[in-house]
């Protein structure tokens, strides 16, 4: 993962000095091991970790739509959220694909990756 970090840098002939910050957005990156990888590729290629932010996927979509602003997004991928923002409130919705019949969840391919063996 490291070389995720370190290819823009080399790109620009930048130095790891110099970025004034990194961020990233994917599914399920929220806290834990993913982003913990995320943040060591950054100090690797001699980025400070205060200067990593690493969001959920569904976050980083909801500002790209409405800039901040309010406003509700639903994302129906491998896996579906509803996610809204409104007076200063965050509400997110998810988690229930297979029970309402989400073909396309991850849910879905792993049983189906079972039940093929």
């Amino acid at each position: 993962m490291s070389h995720i970090i370190r290819e823009p840098i080399n790109k620009i002939q930048g130095r790891p000095s110099e970025v004034a910050c990194i961020g990233a957005g994917s599914a399920g990156v929220g806290k834990g091991y993913w982003r913990d990888l995320f943040v060591k590729a950054a100090e690797e290629n001699g980025v400070s970790r205060n200067r990593v932010y690493v969001y959920e996927d569904y976050r980083v979509a909801h500002v790209a739509c409405f800039l901040f602003q309010p406003g509700i997004l639903y994302i129906a991928s491998t896996g579906s959220v509803t996610y809204g923002v409104y007076g200063g409130k965050e509400v997110k919705v998810d988690g229930w694909g297979h029970l309402l019949d989400d073909t396309s969840s991850a849910y879905q391919v792993g049983r189906d990756g079972i039940s093929c063996s």
